[in-house]
């Protein structure tokens, strides 16, 4: 099959090409700038074309001859991006309909259970009805969905609550957080469910999506469910670091987003986006595994860590390991703990060696 990656040279982009490659299909990398695409092990093995989501007429010439798209954009480091997002949506979906493309896939997140849909969409022009509690990431990423799943071409939209692997801003989050913090302030918003999936995981979604002829939207998601402190407990179980939680009590999001940016070094936009996403539940509706994970068990959240936290940086090479790094990762991800077979260390200042027990 001869898929388009939008995204390509993104986080789960720049991971999902080796898969699609190894699984035997022709990849077209959807790019901003077709030239970055020699930075990438994958990059001599697949076509290189320009594309740019909020400019419409790089679209159609990007999806020529594909057979079926991944879509992967988000715009969250936009203060704007909910409305940017709807926009780049609606006209992809056009574009691939024109181009007779036959499947889209799109990679989204997991939406709160019970919420009832109570106004209109986020951005103009929209028909869809939204809950007003739902977070504004949330909202964003259900519009898009509906513009994309409601088209004229079948698309799938894959929901997924935190990915874990190195790289994943979610994860990044975390790790910067609990090795820079002595402790870890918790507000009272923070203590909902959530249910983790490893990158490794996701990718074999996306690559049994794109065969597949479900449509409309499926829930995907690890085997463990937990709550957001305790998944920050695990993080610093897995990486050997002592971080007592302190109650924070009822600190609003819009003050912990700048904060945790400072801190981490990560963009505000981004980092308050997913500080208002925490405050709901983000567990799988559906309460057993589909058949996107038919061919074997899914890794644990604590290996997903383990995994992640290893030295290598193999994250987008064909046959590596999505759960590493890569050196074209962005330049925020990556920490001082490394876990190497049964040591663990801190790499960057070369102390504090201590062996599993």
């Amino acid at each position: 099959m001869r898929v388009f990656v939008t995204g390509a040279t993104g986080y789960l982009g720049s991971r999902l090409v080796p898969a699609l490659l190894s699984a035997g299909h022709e990849v077209t990398a959807g790019v901003r700038t077709p030239a970055r695409i020699a930075e990438f092990p994958w990059g001599p093995r697949v076509r290189a074309v320009e594309f740019d989501a909020l400019r419409p007429e790089t679209l159609g010439p990007a999806l020529e001859g594909c057979d079926a798209a991944v879509y992967l954009v988000h715009s969250m480091a936009d203060r704007d991006f909910a409305r940017l997002d709807a926009r780049a949506a609606r006209d992809f979906a056009a574009a691939a309909a024109a181009a007779g493309v036959s499947r889209i896939v799109y990679q989204s997140g997991l939406v709160p259970a019970d919420r009832p849909l109570a106004r209109t969409d986020l951005s103009t022009g929209g028909s869809r009805r939204f809950s007003t509690r739902h977070s504004e990431h949330v909202r964003s990423r259900l519009e898009v969905e509906d513009i994309l799943t409601s088209g004229a071409v079948p698309a799938l939209s894959l929901r997924a609550a935190i990915i874990v692997g190195a790289g994943s801003t979610s994860f990044e989050l975390v790790r910067r957080l609990t090795e820079r913090l002595p402790t870890i302030p918790v507000p009272g918003w923070m203590h909902n469910w959530v249910q983790p999936i490893a990158v490794v995981d996701v990718l074999r979604a996306l690559t049994w999506a794109l065969g597949s002829d479900r449509t409309g939207h499926l829930d995907i998601g690890g085997p463990d469910v937990m709550r957001y402190p305790d998944f920050i407990r695990l993080y610093a179980q897995v990486a050997g670091l002592r971080r007592p939680h302190v109650p924070a009590g009822p600190v609003p999001a819009e003050v912990v987003g700048p904060a945790v940016a400072r801190i981490t070094g990560l963009p505000e936009t981004v980092v308050t986006a997913l500080a208002h996403s925490v405050a709901e539940d983000m567990v799988c509706s559906n309460a057993e595994p589909a058949e996107w994970c038919a061919d074997g068990p899914r890794l644990d959240t604590a290996s997903a860590i383990r995994r992640a936290l290893s030295p290598a940086r193999t994250g987008t090479e064909l046959g590596g390991d999505p759960q590493t790094g890569a050196d074209t990762d962005p330049r925020w991800a990556g920490g001082a703990v490394e876990i190497e077979g049964a040591t663990r260390y801190r790499s960057t200042f070369g102390h504090l060696f201590a062996r599993d027990r």
